[in-house]
């Protein structure tokens, strides 16, 4: 066996056992007490790898959370929070740590509380441990333990006063371990889109597990069960324990908001499984506890092939679903894993107007009726407070009769208009909130019709946390203009009037959230259009070109669709785009909704390569796909290095690695080496001209000129020899009109340095472009 290939076999074992991934993972330890987490970096590394980032910052993430710090949270790839913190300075933003998407692992019964964070009621109890006690034995925290008489020993001393829950339940968590002899949770995992008990208020913005543990008594005292334990916890949390065979990367995504009401399912099947089975439904309890025997009116596909799976009907608007994959395995066993259970809620009936402007008759100063639109005084779960300065107030010497007015940046089908009245704190004595009104509309703001008669809006209550009590049905009524004139206050007393805010739903019948989105760049050249359909529409019109006036005014489609996609297409590099779509249908009043005029551009090269996807696993290594001479005594080439990392990794022209070509013709009749394509290429579409490549020189380097082979077609570099020895990069452009060579069906490249000589010379980003970029200056 030659050397290189024992190498290559016995790094194949070594990497083998070593922690994969990409980049480092970035783990904050969230604590007021940093001595005491001394343990815990060298822990996260031992499991994670040498490269993983970890944060310990004491008092770092203390209420009120900065900007900055919100920024850092949200960027991390795990959470942990430590016992040692003061819980309560972790109260302001309870929402926000709720809500990060993040995994997070919380070892604080403090901040579980009722009073807290809300992930458990009551608070905290300590106890002695030795052993744990199983609860969920099927659950990842306990892979690869052994389980006797359903305890685990992790301590030969108590472990003094750790801090568990004083709970018995985890809601709507799991359940996973409590201390021997004891029903206190310990252990404890929510999954993302969770509410944690019933009437918590909080859910889990992603996965969360509850670890009950101090790090100065748990890493240092528990043996390796206990370590096993918490390092199963931590890898779970981040996706890289994953246990019996699950489905993943469900579609749409788990806890997704907004998802079109025909969406059809669809997830990444395990490679063990060979088939699947498909619970769907509205209860959550169901989809979780049903199965096979006991299907609950949920199991909605029993062991099918397929990794899609589209709902019978139409979805409801507005409604949260649940579904979950299991996995089953191969006969004879046949053995069904359960799988997690996902969720998504529908689209609204109706979505709000967001782009509209508010005039009034009048207005005392610093009350305009800007503040019916801007949200000023509202929380994040809508609810008004009493806040001066907050809501609209007419001057009570303005001239009568009162009057709000609406404009929206175009005419709209108006479903419902929501009504926050004036909130004032002393609205309950002399009642500025209005209280009869009549609503006119216009399309052009000239044409006024009137909706309906006389309508009243109902009171507030003048206190903080007044959720909206009016709701007035517009009926898909026209318009771009909606007034409110006021004829009557509730108190009386005065000819002023006030309103707290003002919020109008219509019903979508325009395309929406273009793929690619309005002003992508660098879009593919065989890209494909979609949108969200309108509401009504029984065919799509799709205008587009390259002339932005054109397509606006544009009266002919280029084609109609039966559904909201068009393509792929063919597009050329580097090119603008704009696009319109035209929701049509006859049997509607109106009959066409003219889409937004959206644009893109295409990007301005196709990557040949750029040595940026190899790796040091075999089968993916770069000598592996650029073959050389190692094993032809003919061709002096060898491309990459003996030992890893195979690729260049210092000296690359983008990215983080490049094409390491080492040449001998000093006794070899050449050297070169060959990329071979997995289907034939046509360079002559997408307005390609150029082929572009970097190459770089050693100064020791003898022989040259480089070269290039487009199939059988050599390209000799025009820069000579000398380059070769230049230590920079030197970007040739190629002109592929002029090479002769068959650009139709490009199946092979290769790359090669004729003469008598010998040395090192580095290649990066192999590029196709429509215009190649001007050479940058030395």
């Amino acid at each position: 066996m030659c050397q290189r290939m024992t190498h290559l076999l016995l790094l194949s074992l070594v990497l083998g056992l070593a922690h994969a991934g990409g980049a480092a993972t970035k783990v904050i330890i969230v604590t007021n007490n940093t001595g005491d987490e001394a343990a815990y970096p060298p822990f996260l590394r031992s499991l994670l790898g040498n490269d993983t980032i970890v944060e310990v910052e004491k008092d770092k993430y203390v209420d009120p959370l900065s900007a900055a710090a919100k920024a850092n949270l949200l960027a991390a790839d795990l959470i942990i929070v430590s016992r040692r913190t003061s819980s309560g300075k972790f109260v302001a933003d309870v929402k926000f740590w709720n809500e990060l998407p993040a995994p997070l692992l919380l070892h604080s019964s403090f901040l579980i509380g009722d009073d807290r964070w809300r992930w458990m009621p009551g608070g905290t109890q300590n106890v002695d441990v030795t052993q744990v006690a199983v609860v969920a034995a099927e659950d990842l925290v306990f892979d690869g333990l052994t389980i006797q008489n359903g305890l685990i020993d992790i301590s030969a001393a108590p472990l003094p006063g750790l801090d568990v829950s004083n709970q018995g339940s985890a809601g709507n968590g799991t359940k996973i371990a409590t201390p021997a002899g004891k029903d206190n949770v310990m252990i404890a995992r929510w999954a993302a889109g969770t509410e944690y008990y019933r009437g918590s208020g909080q859910i889990a913005g992603g996965p969360r597990v509850f670890f009950g543990m101090r790090t100065d008594e748990f890493l240092p005292l528990v043996n390796s069960n206990g370590k096993k334990m918490l390092g199963n916890a931590i890898l779970t949390l981040l996706g890289l324990l994953r246990g019996a065979p699950v489905a993943l990367d469900p579609i749409p995504a788990d806890a997704q908001t907004d998802v079109p009401r025909d969406i059809g399912l669809a997830w990444t099947p395990s490679e063990a499984g060979t088939g699947h089975d498909v619970y769907f439904g509205t209860v959550l309890d169901d989809v979780n506890n049903a199965s096979r025997i006991n299907p609950r009116g949920v199991l909605v596909s029993l062991g099918q092939t397929g990794n899609t799976y589209q709902p019978v009907a139409g979805l409801d608007f507005g409604r949260t679903y649940y579904w979950r994959i299991d996995e089953v395995g191969p006969p004879p066993q046949s053995t069904v894993y359960k799988g997690e259970v996902w969720s998504f809620v529908c689209e609204p009936l109706a979505y709000a107007v967001e782009k509209l402007t508010a005039t009034a008759s009048s207005s005392e100063p610093g009350r305009g009726p800007e503040n019916t639109v801007n949200g000023s005084g509202l929380d994040a779960r809508d609810l008004h407070s009493t806040a001066d300065g907050t809501m609209w107030l007419s001057d009570l010497a303005g001239a009568q009769p009162t009057w709000i007015e609406y404009r929206f940046d175009r005419v709209y089908p108006l479903h419902e208009m929501w009504v926050w009245n004036h909130n004032g704190a002393y609205e309950k004595t002399i009642g500025l909130g209005v209280k009869t009104v009549t609503i006119t509309y216009s399309e052009d703001g000239v044409n006024y019709q009137t909706w309906g008669t006389t309508h009243e809006l109902a009171r507030s209550a003048g206190a903080a946390g007044y959720a909206h009590n009016t709701t007035v049905p517009l009926g898909g009524l026209m318009a771009r203009y909606v007034r409110l004139t006021i004829h009557s206050n509730w108190g009386g007393i005065f000819p002023q009037y006030g309103l707290s805010e003002v919020r109008f739903l219509y019903t979508p019948t325009r395309a929406r959230q273009p793929e690619p989105a309005a002003g992508a760049t660098g879009v593919a050249v065989g890209a494909r259009l979609a949108w969200r359909a309108g509401r009504q529409a029984a065919r799509h019109e799709v205008h587009f070109g390259v002339n932005p006036q054109t397509v606006a005014g544009s009266t002919t489609p280029v084609a109609t669709v039966p559904e909201a996609v068009y393509g792929p297409l063919s597009l050329d590099l580097g090119t603008t785009y704009y696009w319109r779509i035209d929701e049509v249908n006859e049997l509607a009043t109106p009959a066409r909704w003219q889409g937004d005029l959206w644009t893109f551009s295409t990007a301005q090269y196709v990557t040949v390569d750029d040595f940026e996807s190899y790796t040091d696993q075999e089968g993916n290594r770069i000598y592996e796909a650029w073959t050389d001479g190692w094993n032809d005594p003919a061709n002096g080439s060898v491309v990459g290095y003996a030992e890893a990392p195979f690729a260049e990794q210092v000296v690359i022209h983008s990215g983080t690695q490049a094409l390491p070509l080492s040449y001998d013709n000093t006794s070899a009749a050449f050297s070169q080496a060959e990329f071979l394509f997995a289907a034939p290429q046509d360079w002559t579409q997408h307005g390609i001209t150029t082929l572009v490549l970097f190459i770089q020189g050693r100064s020791d380097n003898t022989g040259g000129p480089l070269y290039v082979l487009i199939n059988n077609t050599k390209v000799v570099y025009p820069g000579g020899s000398a380059d070769l020895t230049a230590a920079q990069w030197q970007q040739w452009n190629i002109p592929l009109a002029t090479t002769g060579a068959a650009l139709r069906n490009v199946t092979k490249l290769a790359l090669g340095v004729d003469g008598k000589g010998s040395g090192t010379v580095y290649i990066d980003d192999i590029r196709l472009y429509g215009s190649a970029p001007a050479p940058a200056a030395p």
